[in-house]
């Protein structure tokens, strides 16, 4: 009869560690989904805004509380986006697009220029309609930048990090901003 007894605990002591570890196992399956979701909603937090009110014919994804204003210069047509929570800005400029060179001419073009000036490093990132480069400034150090390019249209959008207020971006920080860019419609 003892036999049976101490049969029966060990069966009752593993029947609750199996109703434990799927109790565990669905405390953790409600913890992931609630995390995903987390995730999901930083997703919708964004909204596609259309750029040709400041006369740049693409619409981005941007975060509601981004600040979206027109180019200053008043011969440019074009659109300065910012948002200093995450430290960001994008500056979006429009130009008749010559019909006989692609996004993939442009870029090139750009990027030959850019690799005669005198504070040219190196290109850190290379794409057939954008690159990443690196610039040494005398009095800041070390800075990135980026530049991509579309064609809509028959006009040529670039986007480019504009010109910061004296202060430089961190690669991390310029490889956002160039994702950004890259996602306009």
């Amino acid at each position: 009869k003892n036999k049976y007894y101490i049969h029966y605990n060990v069966y009752l002591d593993m029947l609750f560690l199996k109703k434990l570890l799927l109790f565990n196992f669905l405390i953790l399956i409600l913890f992931l989904t609630a995390c995903m979701g987390d995730e999901k909603n930083e997703e919708n937090s964004t909204q596609l805004v259309n750029l040709a009110q400041y006369g740049v014919p693409v619409s981005l994804p941007l975060p509601a509380e981004i600040n979206v204003r027109q180019s200053p210069v008043s011969y440019e047509k074009g659109v300065i986006i910012t948002d200093n929570n995450i430290n960001m800005r994008v500056e979006a400029l429009n130009t008749y697009a010559d019909s006989s060179k692609d996004a993939e001419y442009i870029k090139t073009h750009f990027l030959d220029d850019k690799k005669e000036e005198s504070d040219f490093r190196k290109v850190l990132l290379d794409e057939k309609q954008g690159f990443i480069y690196l610039t040494e400034d005398a009095d800041l150090g070390n800075n990135y930048h980026f530049f991509f390019v579309m064609i809509k249209n028959n006009t040529q959008v670039e986007f480019t990090e504009g010109i910061p207020p004296k202060k430089n971006f961190s690669y991390e920080e310029i490889t956002n901003m160039y994702s950004l860019s890259k996602k306009a419609l």
